[in-house]
């Protein structure tokens, strides 16, 4: 299994695998091509891969001023492995290593569905992010997710905690120990002159600069 990011040139397959995934689980907000089109050409879309073969995607974006982690999701037949945790911890980690939000005061959130437990655990105990906000918006603002009777998409937002999410992730960073927790291997190709070690470093700087 290979951890990476999603090349421009494939980003019109990582949409359609991204569409046929959230068609049909409605906990998940479809993007439209557009959006994700502009999401792999500027190096916002991460995926794990079988060769291939799609094994999971995840992307991060700016939107109203605050950067989101979403679009998380595992194939059926990847799951169990660990392959979320990893792939969360990625896109996650690009994000702060290559954009720096904290710097500038941006936000860090993540949104999960009300009615959606399975990322939570993810979420709060390894990405140690904190549950910062409850959402309730009119259903016609999210096509595709969940509705409840009144037609409203209700939700929980949870925000990136300083500076526990970045010693979780700088920890993470250091152990990584190139399989997964079924003991198969599993590779991390980061961009050229950067590794895990690099990050590891840069996110313990942040602790000391916004802790």
């Amino acid at each position: 299994m290979e951890f990476c990011l999603v090349e421009p040139e494939n980003g019109l397959g990582a949409y359609q695998w991204h569409r046929g995934f959230a068609a049909a689980n409605n906990h998940l907000f479809p993007r439209t091509w557009e959006v994700y089109e502009r999401l792999a050409a500027d190096g916002q879309v991460w995926c794990a891969r079988d060769g291939r073969e799609f094994a999971a995607l995840a992307y991060f974006l700016l939107d109203q001023g605050a950067w989101e982690v979403g679009g998380l999701m595992v194939s059926t037949q990847a799951r169990s492995k660990g392959i979320a945790s990893v792939l969360a911890r990625l896109t996650l980690g690009h994000l702060l290593f290559t954009e720096d939000p904290l710097s500038r005061g941006e936000r860090v959130v993540m949104h999960v569905h009300r009615e959606n437990p399975d990322p939570r655990a993810l979420i709060e105990r390894k990405l140690r992010f904190k549950l910062a906000r409850e959402i309730e918006a009119d259903g016609s603002e999210f096509p595709g997710l969940r509705q409840n009777a009144h037609g409203k998409v209700q939700g929980d937002e949870f925000e990136i905690g300083i500076p526990e999410s970045l010693l979780a992730l700088a920890e993470w960073c250091d152990s990584w120990s190139g399989s997964l927790t079924d003991g198969s291997a599993a590779v991390v190709t980061l961009s050229p002159h950067t590794s895990l070690s690099m990050w590891a470093e840069a996110f313990r700087d942040m602790t000391q600069r916004h802790g």
